[in-house]
């Protein structure tokens, strides 16, 4: 190697390389003490967390119980019997009572009407007068707009009749 030069390695002496193991040592003691201490933690994050879990669903789990509402046992269908034969191998039948269906209120129709015209049915019906439409006029745009100032009043001047 031309013209670079290397640093020359450092030379420690025997008490500096037994301060240099001992610093190791305790270093790594103080390591493992740190990661015991973060395992131990995280362990009792989880069981706080568990708990937590645990207390809540007891909480609402007693709170839901009393409202559940002790279902009613079906009543047998009684069958017409048919010639006296073997009762026992009657089988009984329940059935489930069937849900109500919940009505909507009916929606009221809404009629746009020009003029007021007094008609009943059966349906509520809510009359609407038909708004307007306003249109604004049309704007005149100038036809000369294209044309340079100097041409335009040109063209204005020769219209009015100024020039000939």
């Amino acid at each position: 190697m031309t013209g670079v030069e290397t640093k020359v390695k450092r030379i420690m002496t025997p008490d500096q390389l037994e301060n240099l193991k001992k610093a190791r040592e305790k270093a790594n003691a103080v390591r493992q003490e740190k990661a015991t201490l973060r395992r131990m933690e995280q362990e009792t994050k989880l069981i706080e967390k568990m708990n937590k879990e645990k207390e809540i669903k007891e909480k609402y789990g007693k709170i839901k119980e009393p409202k559940k509402e002790p279902e009613p046992e079906p009543q047998p269908v009684p069958e017409p019997q048919p010639s006296s034969e073997s009762e026992e191998e009657q089988e009984v039948v329940y059935k489930k009572r069937p849900k109500k269906a919940v009505k909507k209120p009916k929606k009221k129709k809404v009629i746009y009407v020009d003029s007021s015209d007094d008609s009943s049915s059966e349906e509520e019906v809510v009359y609407k007068k038909k708004k307007k439409r306003v249109v604004a006029p049309p704007v005149q745009e100038d036809p000369y707009a294209h044309l340079d100032v100097k041409k335009r009043a040109l063209i204005e001047r020769f219209m009015n009749g100024k020039i000939m």
